[in-house]
């Protein structure tokens, strides 16, 4: 799933048409009327898009978030678009004018395009990229990530000019689609990583197989969906239960053992009041997405078990 997001991310970054203005400015901007002056304005266009990505790479990307810019920024490239394909059709450019008010707003458009690409879907995917992989597949990830990138890079590079030729102002029609289509990936696939941790991003990711399969795979004695264990002293037996992000975790001094909720009523070295509380909390109704909301606590959990377990060897 992490990597169907990340070919969508990249596939995403050429669709917006970002990548498309840039390798064909002069002739995008002479489309919409810019005339004699489609180089200069090719030139300040390159001067905007570095400043406005480099003010939200220090200032904004931790503020806002990666879903919500990306969310925001695709939504604003498909209006932009759509607003520079009105203008284009019910204004033609005429050559022998110049610098038209309707050009001219065209232009203002196609500029706003490019700051909102730049403070959305131009860095964004690319630090996403890097925060959702666990470490041991993060190099592959970004290797597929980055491949898909450029093959698409490739792809509409090769396909603008014939479109600009044959489509005309539908040029800009189709990519505003395609930036709105983004805009419902975004919504259904994308998850926020802002402040979050590669251990809760892993956790987060898991699906309910995966999670059982993790955790019998980081400890044997991990076996389901709840955590029990027993806390004695020398003098009284006594337990402890705690909730914690939807998983019942309970500890004791010399033992730790995450059980499924069947196999409450074998619990090793527990006394007979406390095959009693276990047999209460068999009945509690145990979901499979409190299981997944463990993020880091599943992690420590099973580290601290792990560790207990070399303690006693």
């Amino acid at each position: 799933m992490r990597l169907f997001i990340i070919i969508g991310l990249q596939i995403g970054v050429q669709l917006t048409g970002n990548t498309s203005m840039a390798c064909y400015a002069p002739q995008i901007f002479s489309l919409v009327g810019a005339g004699q002056n489609s180089l200069l304005i090719t030139g300040s266009f390159g001067v905007v898009k570095v400043i406005s990505c480099l003010f939200f790479l220090l200032f904004m990307i931790e503020r806002i978030g990666r879903r919500d810019s990306l969310f925001a920024g695709a939504f604003l490239m498909g209006s932009y678009m759509l607003m520079v394909a009105i203008l284009t059709v019910k204004f033609p450019p005429d050559p022998t004018k110049g610098l038209t008010s309707s050009s001219i707003a065209s232009l203002t458009m196609i500029y706003l395009e490019a700051m909102s690409y730049n403070i959305s879907w131009g860095p964004v995917p690319w630090t996403y990229m890097g925060e959702i992989f666990p470490n041991r597949i993060r190099e592959a990830g970004i290797a597929i990530g980055t491949s898909t990138q450029w093959l698409f890079n490739c792809v509409l590079s090769l396909a603008t000019p014939y479109a600009v030729k044959n489509l005309g102002w539908k040029t800009f029609l189709m990519f505003g689609i395609f930036n709105y289509a983004l805009v419902v990936f975004v919504f259904f696939f994308i998850k926020e990583t802002k402040g979050k941790s590669l251990e809760e991003m892993e956790a987060h990711s898991l699906t309910a197989a995966q999670a059982y399969f993790l955790v019998s795979k980081l400890n044997p004695v991990l076996i389901g969906f709840a955590a029990v264990s027993f806390r004695s002293n020398r003098t009284s037996p006594t337990k402890t239960i705690t909730r914690h992000q939807g998983i019942r975790i309970m500890s004791r001094e010399q033992d730790s053992v995450l059980y499924h909720p069947s196999t409450f009523h074998s619990a090793a070295n527990a006394d007979a009041k406390d095959k009693t509380a276990i047999t209460q909390l068999q009945r509690d109704d145990y979901d499979v997405t409190r299981f997944l909301q463990l993020k880091r606590p599943l992690l420590e959990l099973t580290s601290q078990l792990s560790a207990q377990k070399r303690v006693r060897r």
